[in-house]
This record gives C-alpha cells, structure tokens and sequence, in this order.
C-alpha cells in the first residue's frame, strides 16, 4: 500500500470519527460508514486504531481542537482531520475492539432491519415473525412449502388447514419439518438453534441423522448432529412481544442479545459479564432497558461517541 493511501484511509476514519463525536451520524450515513469499513482491510484497520483512541481516552484527544469543529471553515477541518489521522497512525496494530462481521442480507422475500420485527401470513395460512435483522424466502409448491431462513430468527405457527404438503424451514446447517407446530428457529454462523412451543419438529442436519424434538423442548444441531435436547418455554418465543425474559441470566449473555436490536456498539466490562440478572427488558427501547439494569444491578452505563459507543462497567 503506498504512503499515499495510507494517509488518505486514515484521513477516512479521522473524518468518521469526527462525525461520530458530533453526532452527525443518521441511519443512511451508518450505512455509508458500514459500507466504508467494509471495503477494504486497510479501512477496518484504520477503524481499529481510530476507535481504541477513543476507548482508551474516552474523547478525542484534547490537541485536535474539537472547538474548531463547530466551526464552519473548512481548511480548519481538514486541518482537524489530519491531525487526529496522526493520532491513529500511532496507534497499535493489534489493537481490536470493532466487530466487522456484517453480512448483506441476501435478496429475500420478507426480511426486517436491525431493531425492526414483522409478522407475515403466507399463502397456505401459517403466521411467520421475523425477529430483528432476519431474512426469509417462501417457495410453496405442488410437493412441499418450504421457508428458507437466510440470516436471523423466525417464529413459526403453522396453518391449521388441511394440506397434505410438507412445511419445510431450511437453515444454513440443515432441514427441519413441521409436525403441526408452534417453534422458533435462529441462524447462528456455524450453527441453527430450535425450540418446540407446541407439536413437534423433526430435524435433519444436512450430513446427519434426523431427530424428532417435541414441544417443550429445546437444541442446537450443526452441518453433521444434533446437539443435547434440553427443556423450553414460552420464554423463549417472548420476543415475538417485544421484550427479552431473563431469568439467573449472565449478564454478556443479555447484552448479547440486546446488541442485536442497536446499530451503536455494547460492550460489558469483563469483570461484571458474568453477573446474574434477571427481568423484562423491552426490545424496542435498548436504552431503556441498559437504564433499568443500571436501576437494578451494580451496574454503570457509560456512553461515548454521542452514544455510538455504550460501556457497561461496575459501579464505583
């Protein structure tokens, strides 16, 4: 890579991070920043030094001058952005904190945004929600209706009508067949997760042995096995109302979850991730229920970047 290049792909992060301390970051210019980052592992190189600078100090640093910021000239800007690119040209190279595994969504029939639900009555009668950033395509035909998950977590409640075809869901990892159901179903990235609500579904791995799981109980099966079969509940479908139930559960393991429904970065300090917590926590609102945690646990919310970046640490 030329030296060149080098200063303009830091220049690049410069300016985006500079964007993100303004908050000036709206959803269409996420999306252009996610599609920067992406391009190239120069850029999310340049995105790790960028973002560690700020972890670390928790703003910019002071000599950038953030009051000329406001300002509208731009040689001062530019002047800004060069300066910070310096910053995060001496920044460590194994320095990691950004997750850049963001997959396109293919081209589906139904599929919903980060943070975004839907529910959907398909041909044959039987109800679909589609959980947030989830995609799924429907082909019905004369021998099978078949619902291919392409990324995310669906809740299924099968058609009450008499039809003698098939109802089929296929995941990356396998197939699985409805026996008059209720059940959902997640795509992880080297695995599929099931729980049965009502009936029972049998499982098929894609080079394994089928296995019928009934209602009331739960498991997770790769390309080649099932995994153990362990209990379920209606618990597990509780997102289909908009909220998350934890009940003894870790606290990484909630925040986890939560990330799933916010464009903006969560993090857990590692010395309270495993903290037990339970409750009701609403999916629609993750600020709201980060403050309910915080109202509930020991437990301190720290914010950054306008909010891009939020930081669960233990309370002083």
């Amino acid at each position: 890579m030329s030296i060149t290049l080098e200063r303009k792909v830091l220049e690049e992060a410069a300016d985006w991070l500079i964007k993100m301390q303004e908050g000036l970051m709206d959803d269409a210019e996420i999306n252009r920043f996610k599609q920067w980052l992406a391009r190239s592992n120069a850029h999310r190189l340049a995105w790790q030094r960028a973002e560690k600078i700020t972890t670390k100090l928790g703003t910019l640093p002071p000599s950038i001058g953030m009051a000329t910021l406001d300002r509208p000239s731009k040689p001062e800007r530019r002047e800004a952005v060069a300066k910070l690119a310096l910053f995060i040209a001496a920044a460590p190279v194994g320095w990691s904190v950004w997750d850049i595994t963001h997959k396109q969504l293919h081209i589906a029939d139904y599929r919903t945004r980060v943070g975004e639900q839907q529910k959907v009555t398909i041909a044959d009668g039987s109800q679909i929600t589609l959980n947030t950033d989830t995609a799924i395509d429907v082909s019905f035909s004369n021998e099978q209706r078949l619902i291919i998950l392409r990324k995310g977590e669906i809740y299924i409640e099968t058609s009450h009508r008499n039809d003698p075809r098939p109802f089929l869901v296929s995941s990356v990892q396998g197939q699985l067949r409805a026996l008059g159901t209720r059940f959902t179903v997640r795509q992880f990235t080297n695995t599929s997760h099931l729980a049965v609500l009502k009936g029972a579904v049998e499982v098929t791995p894609a080079n394994g042995p089928a296995v019928v799981i009934t209602a009331g109980q739960q498991t997770t099966f790769d390309a080649h096995q099932t995994d153990n079969i362990i209990p379920a509940d209606d618990l597990s479908a509780a997102w289909t109302n908009g909220m998350l139930m934890a009940d003894a559960m870790p606290l990484q393991t909630l925040c986890d979850d939560l990330s799933r429904f916010r464009n903006s970065r969560l993090r857990v300090d590692p010395a309270i991730a495993d903290l037990a917590v339970s409750g009701a926590f609403p999916l629609s609102d993750t600020n709201k229920a980060l403050d309910m945690l915080a109202a509930t646990y020991p437990i301190t919310v720290n914010k950054a970047l306008f909010g891009y970046m939020t930081t669960l640490s233990p309370k002083d």
